[in-house]
């Protein structure tokens, strides 16, 4: 959609107001317009409000009666249709902007301010996302939209608006981040430091921690939850050259799913990141989802459990969970990371040993956390 830049006004003039400009400049009463029509006098009101369309021989009485040509006054008439067709259409497609956005959601993250009416509301979001209008929204995320390749899956009912809302957040809280520049080496050294966080089972204190150490390296380590219908883990992508931002959503509320994320998101950052903005869907990414995720996959998989220890950890006996607890602290990485694993390379089922994963459950806590990171 093409943003236009000309000056197109929300409000309406109709001819009727120039009509009645000139009734009062020249003294001319209603009723003398009314007799010289030959109309009722609730047609002459209807004519002035612009609920009466001026037809080619109204056009002509009128220019009769007050020297304005007949011309003037179909073309003014004209142009006010259009003007109402415009507004209309324009209106329309606010509307469907807004139903689009999951609003409530972003009430309730408190992302903006709730409003009673349609007015606020449009004023509230468009402020949200730093535009003047829906036009210029369109124009903002067009490239986004329409040219990024968008690989979901069909069990979801993702909806674009509530992913680019989501990431429009991650964008916002980057701006309170005080950041040294992004440095690729220092980067990579600081996850194999933040890999011992994984034993810690309480958000509230390695999420901080992390948050920090990326900032070290030139990330906005950010967390927020997700709307309604955007079902995202994570994205990755570069504000300029020196400024990273990484999102996660804590989706999946397990050590395993949040730790192989952040690595995995950090692998498109090191391998990917000023390629393009990478999103991640329901484990599949709106973005390049072949070479890029495997290579993602493998480098979280060597950050988790380096190679020296693959062997040892592809022969555990998994009938004893003893075992994979032990390997875990011989490893320094949580059980649970194990588990995972071992799960998805269908060394054991999904129904095992899952309570040796950690759950981030306590949802008052969690969203408050969420929303100070």
């Amino acid at each position: 959609m093409t943003h236009n830049t000309d000056f197109l006004p929300d409000w309406l003039s109709p001819p009727g107001n120039t009509l009645n400009d000139y009734l009062i400049e020249k003294n001319i009463s209603k009723s003398d317009l009314t007799n010289y029509l030959n109309m009722s006098n609730e047609n002459i009101e209807k004519l002035l409000a612009g609920e009466l369309t001026i037809t080619p021989s109204t056009a002509k009485l009128l220019e009769d009666f007050s020297g304005i040509s007949k011309t003037f006054w179909i073309q003014r008439e004209t142009q006010y249709r259009s003007d109402i067709e415009r507004i209309n259409k324009k209106h329309e497609l606010e509307v469907q902007w807004l139903n689009n956005l999951p609003f409530s959601d972003m009430v309730k993250f408190k992302w903006v301010k709730n409003q009673r009416n349609t007015k606020a509301i449009l004023k509230e979001c468009l402020n949200y996302f730093d535009v003047s209008s829906v036009d210029e929204w369109f124009d903002k995320y067009n490239e986004l939209i329409y040219n990024t390749q968008f690989k979901m899956s069909s069990s979801f009912d993702t909806n674009i608006y509530s992913v680019i809302t989501w990431l429009r957040q991650g964008v916002i809280k980057s701006g309170n981040f005080d950041l040294e520049n992004w440095n690729s080496k220092k980067f990579k050294k600081t996850l194999f430091e933040v890999r011992k966080l994984t034993r810690v089972k309480d958000p509230n204190i390695f999420l901080p921690l992390i948050k920090e150490q990326f900032s070290n390296c030139g990330v906005c380590f950010i967390v927020s939850p997700i709307p309604k219908k955007c079902h995202a883990s994570g994205a990755t992508f570069f504000l300029n050259p020196q400024k990273a931002i990484m999102i996660m959503s804590f989706r999946h509320k397990t050590d395993d799913h949040f730790w192989f994320s952040l690595f995995h998101e950090a692998a498109h950052l090191l391998l990917h990141g000023k390629q393009e903005l990478i999103i991640e869907i329901n484990k599949e990414s709106i973005s390049e989802i072949n070479i890029s995720e495997k290579e993602a996959n493998d480098f979280s998989m060597n950050i988790l459990i380096p190679d020296k220890y693959k062997a040892e950890f592809m022969n555990l006996n998994t009938k004893n969970w003893r075992e994979i607890v032990r390997f875990a602290k011989k490893i320094d990485v949580s059980a649970g990371i194990l588990v995972g694993q071992l799960q998805h390379l269908g060394l054991i089922k999904h129904s095992h040993y899952n309570k040796l994963k950690t759950r981030y459950e306590n949802k008052s806590i969690f969203i408050e956390q969420l929303s100070s990171i």
